[in-house]
């Protein structure tokens, strides 16, 4: 009996001195893992057949992706009647006004208001302007302020460019036409007065005619600073009046 129980006994100790190293197997698991959470590395840390294993935590790719996540259930807005009718207003209303608007250079042109061809008011560059100015007459490059400014500053740049020009020789000749825009472009960013259809005025008196370019300081006045005062008159005119957006203002009535 005594051997018995002292068999007994060393089995009872055995087992809690197994159980006493767990405890303290996980007591320093978890030692472990607060530690290194407290110096910012992330680790899991599990026990295997009495074995323990640190493993780093890696997040998965969805976590750390930052492109927005489109939901399932979000409907597709399908256009209605009344938007296909804005919409074709819209585009109507802006060709209409784009047509009077160029209209009022070519009909004094046609009844002989300008006998010399080069000095046609209709510039190649207002195209763009007026695209701007009838089509998108919300942008900031659409205002009066940037239209004007625009085309006159690089009217300027353009004649002064033409005129240094003159006193270099022929193989320096390249330079002239990305030197006008480029510097065109600066000063309009400058001003803030940026108008893109404007950077093609710069480059009217470098590949003009040998007329154009005999007009010399004249071109600024006529037909540039002209053509803008009417293309801007006439774009607040039409688009006061069949417009949603008032130009000049840059806000919706």
């Amino acid at each position: 009996m005594a051997a018995a129980a002292a068999c007994m006994c060393g089995k009872f100790s055995r087992v809690a001195a197994s159980r006493g190293s767990m405890l303290t197997k996980a007591a320093r698991v978890t030692v472990e893992h607060t530690r290194r959470r407290a110096d910012g590395c992330w680790v899991r840390a599990s026990v295997t057949s009495q074995q323990q294993q640190v493993r780093p935590f890696r997040p998965p790719l969805r976590a750390i992706s930052t492109t927005p996540q489109k939901p399932h259930d979000q409907a597709v807005p399908v256009p209605t009647q009344a938007a296909w009718v804005d919409k074709a207003k819209g585009v109507l209303v802006s060709g209409t006004t784009a047509f009077a608007g160029l209209a009022l250079f070519t009909l004094p042109a046609q009844l002989g208001a300008f006998p010399n061809q080069d000095i046609f008011m209709l510039v190649a560059s207002f195209g763009s302007t007026a695209c701007l100015v009838f089509g998108l007459p919300h942008m900031p490059a659409s205002q009066p302020r940037n239209v004007f400014a625009g085309h006159v500053i690089s009217a300027t740049t353009g004649l002064s460019v033409f005129k240094t020009m003159a006193l270099v020789g022929p193989e320096l000749q390249w330079i002239g036409a990305p030197l006008a825009t480029s510097l065109a472009i600066m000063c309009m960013q400058a001003s803030n007065s940026m108008h893109p259809p404007a950077a093609g005025t710069s480059l009217l008196m470098i590949t003009g005619s040998p007329y154009i370019q005999s007009l010399g300081w004249s071109f600024v006045a006529t037909p540039i600073a002209t053509g803008s005062l009417l293309l801007i008159g006439s774009g607040v005119v039409f688009n006061r009046h069949h417009s949603s957006v008032a130009m000049g203002t840059g806000e919706c009535r």
